[in-house]
């Protein structure tokens, strides 16, 4: 019941913050931009086998730059302290290692979206995945030895005719 209520909690959170900003909005009889740059949406809450921490991702708009800045944040229950833990773009599914000493997550780097590992008790984040195609899911074995991921797959490069050629090939049964 722990993680439905830190689910509840951040849900809360969020939900004050939001009507914080409509309150701003009518208070000035309108909404505009100033007002929609404040926003911030909180996703994905991960909470720590030991149920001490949480890590979630926080969402805002970049109204410059037409994009949306994540970062991924680690905050501490009992005392409600923050830390910032990453800002690499394309930050999602956070999700503790069984033994608690680690937090990994998928972020896009050189070779598309990958999953790092990042220790709890400082360092940074370094990707764990080598993977030819985007990761697009991960978990971890229960015992923490393995991580399982599904990727996308990655088509060879067709040249020459070949390039113009999608046909295939249905086997015998």
């Amino acid at each position: 019941t722990l993680p439905i209520m830190l689910y509840y909690q951040l849900l809360l959170s969020f939900s004050i913050y939001f009507l914080s900003i409509y309150s701003l909005a009518a208070q000035n009889d309108y909404l505009n931009l100033d007002i929609l740059q404040k926003q911030v949406s909180i996703s994905s809450p991960a909470l720590s086998p030991d149920g001490k921490q949480a890590a979630f991702i926080t969402t805002r708009s970049n109204f410059e730059t037409n994009s949306y800045q994540r970062q991924l944040l680690l905050i501490d229950l009992a005392t409600k302290e923050q830390q910032l833990l990453s800002t690499r773009r394309g930050i999602a599914q956070p999700t503790w290692t069984p033994d608690g000493r680690h937090l990994t997550f998928m972020a896009i780097g050189d070779k598309g979206r990958q999953v790092y590992l990042l220790p709890i008790d400082g360092g940074e984040a370094v990707p764990i995945t080598q993977s030819k195609g985007s990761i697009i899911r991960f978990a971890w074995s229960p015992d923490g030895a393995h991580l399982a991921y599904i990727a996308n797959e990655v088509f060879s490069q067709k040249t020459g005719v070949e390039k113009f050629n999608r046909s295939f090939e249905v086997g015998n049964v």
